[in-house]
């Protein structure tokens, strides 16, 4: 996981205990964890990584409005890296909103149950075209939420200090979440 603001990187492990091909890459219980992970996952264990130069996922504000309690932001997100999934993350709950690809209506979200934790909001994009997607999304707040996005993708070959997968040792892991040899780069604004 490459944290793109802060250029630090991190082998992050779902499973406790970890596979001991994965304890030696994060061996660390951490402490905390600020930024928000695919599925709402916490990870159980970490390690410090090399920052790979990967190019983070833009997130652009393309129109923001307030109404009393309220704010309305229209924001782009896209991978630059050909991601297979997006997610876009809220630290305050969404009460409403939409989304939209080049060439296709608005979809309106589905009303979901609002989460706890730093990270209240969460959707998943999968096959995300090259321009990326709108998002137009209300919150229950007068100031500017924090935003986050992912892209994920497939395969470490590359990746600084990337050690194959021993025989064995599969690639879906058994609680669901984030596959095995994936990279996530997140940038917050």
């Amino acid at each position: 996981m490459l944290d793109a603001d802060a250029r630090q990187a991190a082998w992050v492990s779902m499973t406790e205990p970890p596979h001991p091909w994965a304890a030696e890459r994060a061996p660390d219980v951490p402490g905390s964890w600020d930024l928000p992970l695919p599925y709402r996952q916490v990870p159980a264990r970490v390690g410090t990584a090399p920052a790979a130069g990967l190019p983070a996922p833009e997130l652009t504000v393309l129109e923001e409005r307030r109404d009393g309690g309220e704010t309305t932001l229209r924001v782009r997100v896209r991978s630059q890296r050909g991601a297979y999934q997006l997610n876009l993350h809220a630290d305050v709950a969404v009460i409403g909103g939409s989304f939209e690809v080049p060439g296709l209506a608005p979809v309106t979200l589905p009303a979901y149950e609002p989460e706890g934790g730093a990270w209240p909001f969460e959707v998943q994009f999968f096959a995300p075209p090259e321009e990326g997607v709108e998002f137009t999304l209300r919150f229950e707040s007068a100031t500017r939420p924090r935003l986050a996005v992912a892209d994920i993708t497939l395969g470490l070959d590359g990746v600084p200090g990337h050690r194959p997968r021993p025989a064995g040792v599969d690639m879906t892991p058994s609680g669901g979440g984030l596959p095995t040899d994936s990279v996530t780069v997140v940038r917050v604004l």
